[in-house]
């Protein structure tokens, strides 16, 4: 048996809770959300127009644009109006509903609002109360130890910049003393011109890159026609870097060929520099900080190439980079279990 969501569900519009100031600081008490990939935008000392969300009686937060939804048991205030906060009818076991709803896969790509049009007419599997909470009980356990496991990860993420300090201490000041030179004269900052005919290939883009560790979230592949003419072809010993503003610490090592679109930079190092290395030093806070001061542009700053390129890269011996490589790499083997655990989960 199945049901629709607006059987289970109902809703509020969100106007009464939209915060009128963005003077935001941690030191305030009530959270500012959106139902998007950052959730708590900031902290406002706002009082009034609070949603009381508890323990007791938690609310999703659905992204009425994009669909992405948010669990609440907590009081906020919202950004916008652009979503919209789910209440459960009499009976419903709302837990059960957010994880159907997470589950739900939905075409968002245009840009409409979506509950009361489309999104609350589907059905998800109705099972009766006691089967349902077993259901919720048992996701809920997953996702405790999904939570334990991306805190491993971040952990092991932050040992990886603490030893690049360690090792090579800051990129900007260069206070190793290493020899420099310029990023254009260490790498090569154009695609491969021979490409090799395949049937699909691999197009990249800043939405499938995670953005504190570089790893590819998703691999998409498409036939060469589909591929633009902004689009440039990187082999596996490239690396990749956002030039975009806000995903300034975007930056991948490819473990295979193919396409890549125009917010990324193509950087093929020479003999005399560590791709790892190269990555983990552009991805620093330290450079981030510095190529942020050259971004120019209204709607979507980017950083500057002619900064990147003219930048003094420190260049310490081949050989201490490929030690810390080898040390990023047994990182990395930690974190793929940690990854296959999720994955089992």
């Amino acid at each position: 048996m199945r049901k629709t969501l607006d059987e289970l569900l109902d809703y509020i519009q969100p106007q009464p809770y939209i915060v009128h100031s963005e003077n935001y600081n941690h030191l305030f008490k009530t959270p500012v959300l959106t139902a998007g990939q950052t959730f708590v935008l900031g902290k406002t000392n706002e009082t009034d127009g609070i949603y009381t969300a508890s323990k007791i009686n938690p609310i999703i937060l659905f992204d009425d644009f994009t669909t992405a939804c948010k669990w609440v048991d907590f009081p906020f205030k919202v950004k916008s109006s652009a979503c919209k906060i789910i209440i459960p009818k009499t009976g419903t076991n709302i837990r059960y509903c957010y994880y159907a709803m997470k589950s739900i896969k939905f075409d968002a790509s245009q840009h409409k609002r979506y509950w009361i049009s489309q999104y609350s007419k589907l059905g998800i599997p109705s099972y009766g109360p006691q089967k349902e909470n077993l259901i919720a009980d048992s996701l809920d356990c997953i996702s405790s130890l999904i939570e334990k496991k991306k805190a491993e990860i971040s952990s092991l993420d932050s040992l990886v910049k603490s030893r690049f300090m360690e090792m090579f201490g800051d990129p900007i000041l260069n206070n190793r003393n290493w020899p420099i030179n310029t990023v254009a004269n260490c790498c090569y900052m154009k695609g491969m011109k021979n490409i090799p005919q395949k049937e699909k290939y691999w197009l990249l883009n800043l939405d499938k890159i995670e953005s504190n560790t570089g790893e590819i979230i998703k691999k998409d592949y498409v036939v060469k026609d589909k591929i633009g003419n902004s689009t440039f072809f990187f082999d596996k010993d490239y690396v990749l870097y956002s030039k975009l503003r806000p995903y300034l610490n975007k930056v991948v090592i490819p473990n295979e060929s193919g396409f890549a679109t125009s917010e990324l930079v193509p950087l093929k190092p020479n003999s005399f520099v560590n791709a790892v290395y190269l990555a983990h030093l552009l991805r620093s806070k330290s450079f981030v900080k510095w190529i942020d001061g050259t971004s120019s542009g209204a709607k979507m700053p980017r950083a500057s190439v002619d900064a990147l390129r003219s930048f003094m890269l420190p260049l310490p011996p081949i050989e201490l980079q490929n030690k810390f490589a080898d040390f990023v790499h047994l990182v990395q083997i930690t974190i793929c279990r940690s990854l296959q655990v999720l994955f089992v989960a």
